[in-house]
């Protein structure tokens, strides 16, 4: 098992996603530096060190998991890595103001914002720590003593820009057995800062020596916000940080750059940064720059993956991705795929969107293949009806993988009662793995339709792995399986189909 440093797996986490998420366009030039073993730069480390083939094709290799054995985080180094989290998200919740452009005339920071919501608060996965005890009795001296000098010290805090004197008055106040420092990230800085800035001047200005402040010790305020941490790694918000939270948090990290900017973290931005230096295939002035290929170059596969952000991502990929980044596609498929790039749909207008520009896109297959056009046309008109009758799917499906899987699963359905398993393949191609009896697994829907098309034709050496492979998806509560193989019994298949 090999340990690595809290910084290190940090590092090897950006440079991963790094490559992962190659814009296809680069890495379709990179391809064929690969293919040459022409490279500068870092470009052979990535090879060696953040690629490996797949099926005699070079693919990025999966992000480092700090929970397995090539990127093992000690425990020491998990804590490391939660309190770097817990520490910059309390200092972004206590810059709250400035996220939302009430400070120095800055712009509203929605990602930031979005994000310090989700995980900070509580109930959250951070939360700000609550004063010990010992800091509590001194806070209370701190506020006999404001409270008595009411005049001077609302001139003083104003002068000095520190806090206003009704806010810190009402947060160092109890109400209702509650004090609002214990749950305020902001009044918490505000009052470290304010104690600093007394504890410094008090003996050296003038105004301030002739205060008396009752003893207060201000070092105990000042430190009395420390966590007790004595059960951290036992806690519920520590193991579901260590169980993926981690992983989510670094993502988003990664894509939204105003939120990076933001988040306080000197260990993430060097990371970050460090990454960029070492994979710097976007950068025209690094010797690390490939390139992008032009869109008149890539293959309609390429085009559809520089086409394909989130919303590819979180639609068509649930139905089309189905073992790694490798995809099989029919001639009619390549074509739709071509098609619809060319109708230049936005990445954000998911299925709609290509709905929308149905007419532009059979207009551009009317000239390339009759087939295809009738299968873009089966496919519009075949959702457009679901649209209606599973609304909630339809509207789910841009987002939810089990809407996703209704609103396919029902697609098919009809396909197979219309006798359009044709149509049913174009939504639904898959990659054939030839290592398989007669190159398909029961692993998807596509799958489903080409065993019972084998078994509807009595193709006996492929019945019998349709029957092997369809029971077992049956056994494990696969409702489609179910109805397929139920088709399959009763004749329902038509017959003669080829596979």
């Amino acid at each position: 098992m090999a340990d690595v440093s809290m910084d290190n797996f940090l590092l090897q986490y950006f440079i991963q996603m790094r490559i992962k998420k190659m814009p296809p366009e680069i890495m379709a030039k990179y391809q064929e530096y690969l293919g040459k073993d022409d490279f500068r730069g870092h470009m052979k480390d990535w090879r060696n060190n953040l690629m490996h083939q797949v099926n005699g094709k070079w693919e990025a290799k999966p992000l480092p998991d700090p929970n397995g054995p090539d990127f093992h985080l000690a425990d020491e180094e998990w804590i490391k890595l939660f309190k770097e989290f817990r520490s910059a998200f309390r200092t972004l919740a206590a810059n709250k103001k400035k996220l939302e452009g009430l400070i120095d005339f800055g712009n509203k920071n929605d990602k930031a914002l979005k994000f310090l919501e989700d995980y900070f608060g509580a109930g959250k996965l951070f939360n700000s720590t609550k004063a010990r005890p010992d800091a509590k009795l001194e806070i209370s001296k701190l506020r006999d003593v404001i409270v008595h000098n009411e005049r001077f010290f609302r001139v003083f805090l104003t002068r000095n820009n520190l806090i206003d004197y009704d806010n810190l008055v009402s947060g160092i106040t109890e109400k209702d057995g509650k004090y609002k420092y214990d749950s305020d990230p902001t009044l918490q800085k505000q009052l470290k800062d304010l104690v600093e800035y007394l504890d410094y001047y008090r003996t050296s200005t003038t105004e301030l020596t002739s205060i008396n402040f009752n003893g207060c010790d201000f070092d105990k305020i000042s430190t009395g916000f420390e966590d007790d941490d004595t059960n951290l790694t036992s806690s519920n918000e520590f193991i579901n940080f260590k169980n993926g939270e981690y992983d989510l948090i670094l993502r988003r990290l990664y894509s939204e750059e105003k939120t990076r900017n933001a988040f306080p973290s000197d260990k993430i931005k060097t990371a970050f940064e460090h990454a960029k230096e070492l994979t710097g295939y976007d950068d025209q002035n690094s010797k690390d720059y490939v390139p992008p290929k032009r869109d008149d170059e890539l293959t309609p596969l390429q085009q559809l993956s520089k086409w394909a952000d989130d919303t590819y991502a979180d639609v068509f990929e649930k139905y089309t991705k189905f073992k790694g980044d490798r995809l099989y596609f029919s001639p009619q498929a390549k074509q739709i795929v071509d098609a619809i790039h060319k109708a230049e749909v936005k990445p954000t207008d998911g299925i709609k969107g290509v709905m929308d520009k149905a007419g532009d896109i059979e207009k551009k297959l009317l000239y390339k293949s009759p087939k295809a056009t009738d299968h873009f046309k089966w496919f519009t008109k075949t959702m457009g009806e679901l649209s209606n009758t599973m609304p909630k799917a339809f509207e789910g499906a841009l987002r939810n993988g089990r809407q996703m899987h209704a609103i396919i699963e029902e697609m098919i359905m009809i396909a197979v009662r219309d006798g359009k398993v044709d149509e049913a393949l174009e939504i639904a191609e898959r990659n054939l793995d030839s290592t398989e009896p007669n190159g398909v697994q029961c692993l998807s829907l596509a799958g489903y339709i080409r065993y019972g098309c084998a078994a509807a034709a009595a193709k006996p050496l492929v019945g019998r792995q349709v029957e092997d492979g369809l029971l077992s998806a049956v056994q494990v509560g696969d409702r489609l399986a179910s109805c397929v193989i139920g088709m399959i019994y009763s004749g329902g298949f038509f017959s003669g189909e080829s596979f």
